[in-house]
């Protein structure tokens, strides 16, 4: 899902405010809750030249779960994370990477960690993980391929999560193309 977001960008600095939106695992498991409430923003600063480029972006988030009734829950807790990535250029040819750590929650894999598990006292505990990506060079004019590696890993915690939660994952694509006319 794109979240709506207002950005300021002046230069190879953006600062970036967007709609909230938290992901919380229920205590000992279950069904995924969203919440509407928090607040997030973050830094993004880019430096390029002919030899690539080097990006360094940071978050900042407000979750919040709130609930009414028996049990009424109402915590917030203030989580970041932080990404570097870049491109290094060699000719026609480049190797593009990523590297992120923190609560990355929504924003890396399809939401395939949540952002928040309630512990036994309806406290929310951020969920924090790394991710990272990697795309190596093309073969020549004619041949081209991809080679894609990525990994990502949570710290979700068994006596929370109940055991049935993602910890991790790693996947890798690949192809390649033949063109028989020259670009």
């Amino acid at each position: 899902m794109r979240q709506p977001q207002v950005r300021y960008t002046s230069g190879g600095l953006s600062l970036s405010a967007e709609n909230r939106e938290t992901t919380i695992t229920p205590y000992k498991g279950g069904s995924r809750i969203t919440s509407d409430d928090g607040a997030g923003c973050g830094p993004h600063a880019r430096y390029a030249d002919t030899s690539g480029t080097v990006a360094l972006a940071g978050m900042l988030r407000e979750l919040v779960h709130e609930t009414t009734g028996t049990g009424a829950i109402d915590d917030s807790t203030w989580t970041g994370a932080l990404s570097l990535s870049g491109k290094f250029v060699f000719g026609k040819d480049d190797v593009r990477w990523m590297g992120m750590y923190g609560n990355l929650g929504r924003y890396v894999g399809l939401n395939f960690a949540n952002d928040a598990v309630l512990d036994g006292s309806g406290d929310l505990d951020g969920i924090d993980g790394w991710a990272g990506r990697c795309l190596p060079p093309l073969l020549d004019e004619r041949w081209r391929s991809t080679f894609s590696v990525a990994m990502q890993d949570y710290d979700n915690d068994v006596d929370l999560t109940g055991g049935l939660a993602a910890k991790s994952s790693w996947s890798w694509s690949a192809n390649v193309f033949y063109s028989p006319l020259r670009s």
